[in-house]
């Protein structure tokens, strides 16, 4: 089996709210695409100490990890033959101007207003969880009978797991959020293949098979039920009637 290589972002966000993305040099690989700014964990390290030496080397940064970065959302990926595990840390403070030190142009940017076409693919993932509300409302979304009704809407659309057994890829374009309702590991891997930006959670058991921040996911606010995911948000019930 390979093993994942480790691969740590940071999100960096200043006092307007805007985040900092880092443009990939020419050469590399998806050059021209932005990203957060981060790397590869080292072996032996832990991944805020490779986050925060990554945003040295990189940025010209200085990140106090007594103010520690929490995790937002990890995912695999997969880029040819290399497997990743990408996980994606909020840093709450750091020290001095950020600055390209490899030459790379570097932007402050409203996360409402990026094109998501414009970032490397496995950056997308991180972008829509930003997006996401914390609260879920029965308003924000539309649940749906059928995969076949892909009508873009101001409402979200929501889907039974059970009804995507037979999809292979994501059924709207990335700029429409959609959501998956979940309710074990197995309909969690669905919304996975899917591309879902969004799970909610609807069992009161099995929480153990919510795998860790695999993907951004709403637990029933009405269960109380804390899952074992780096991005977790409650829904309303009336959400999925």
């Amino acid at each position: 089996m390979t093993t994942a290589m480790h691969v740590v972002a940071g999100v960096l966000e200043d006092a307007a709210g805007q985040i900092l993305l880092a443009r990939r040099l020419p050469g590399k690989h998806l050059a021209g695409l932005w990203e957060f700014p981060g790397g590869k964990v080292e072996s032996g390290e832990e991944a805020p100490a490779a986050l925060a030496r990554e945003l040295g080397e990189e940025l010209d940064l200085t990140v106090d990890l007594k103010t520690a970065p929490t995790l937002l959302i990890e995912l695999p990926w997969r880029y040819a033959d290399n497997h990743l595990r990408l996980a994606a840390w909020h840093v709450p403070a750091w020290q001095g101007q950020a600055q390209g030190m490899e030459g790379q142009d570097i932007a402050w940017v409203d996360p409402r207003q990026v094109n998501i076409d414009t970032l490397a693919p496995a950056d997308r993932a991180i972008l829509r969880a930003l997006r996401l509300p914390r609260h879920l409302q029965a308003s924000d979304v539309r649940r749906l009978n059928s995969p076949v009704d892909i009508r873009r809407g101001e409402h979200w659309p929501l889907l039974e797991a059970s009804m995507l057994i037979q999809c292979t890829t994501r059924l709207w374009p990335v700029d429409q959020v959609f959501g998956v309702i979940c309710r074990s590991r197995d309909e969690l891997d669905i919304a996975l293949r899917v591309d879902a930006d969004f799970a909610i959670w609807a069992s009161e058991a099995e929480t153990a098979a919510v795998r860790r921040a695999c993907l951004p996911i709403y637990a029933l606010a009405a269960a109380g039920t804390s899952l074992e995911s780096g991005w977790q948000g409650t829904c309303e019930p009336a959400a999925l009637d």
